[in-house]
């Protein structure tokens, strides 16, 4: 595997505390290639996230751990994985789905990108914990965009939830 000088998106992302939508859609294009070329090839990734995601010197993008990733070339699956907070709504439920899970989870990535922070985090204030808040942010699609987010990248971001919110998961 190539060396990736620049470490993890999430790495970039924390540093920063985000990053301009300029530098978003830099790597996010890449993302959505890479994955591109993955459903082009029948496989579904299942763990998209800035972890997963490398940097090289040139700011090239390198997909990895393909632990979760799986051949889907017709149906659905159902296992539980991933990463909680880039999970869609139809795995969190235990029901079927395809491909359009890591759609949902680039939107979650393009929010992180932008914002810095995981859309559907765990606030410390609640009672719950962590996990079950987290799941009632994504069902519930308690999604706050900030206002200093340029309207064509909050769509974006909003379409891809919205794609999978209705295909009636």
């Amino acid at each position: 595997m190539d060396y990736a000088s620049k470490g993890t998106l999430y790495h970039a992302i924390r540093l920063n505390n985000g990053l301009d939508e300029l530098s978003s859609f830099k790597y996010f294009i890449q993302v959505v290639s890479a994955v591109h070329f993955l459903h082009e090839n029948n496989l579904i990734h299942r763990d998209l996230k800035p972890e997963n995601i490398l940097i090289n010197e040139n700011d090239e993008i390198k997909l990895c751990d393909f632990g979760w990733c799986v051949e889907l070339k017709v149906g659905h699956r159902v296992t539980f994985c991933g990463t909680f907070e880039y999970m869609a709504p139809e795995q969190i439920k235990e029901l079927p789905y395809n491909h359009a899970v890591d759609i949902w989870s680039l939107g979650v990535l393009l929010y992180e990108l932008t914002h810095g922070y995981s859309p559907f985090r765990a606030h410390q204030d609640d009672n719950h914990d962590e996990y079950t808040q987290i799941f009632k942010n994504i069902l519930k699609n308690n999604l706050i965009i900030e206002a200093n987010i340029s309207f064509e990248c909050a769509d974006l971001i909003k379409s891809n939830i919205i794609f999978l919110n209705s295909q009636n998961y």
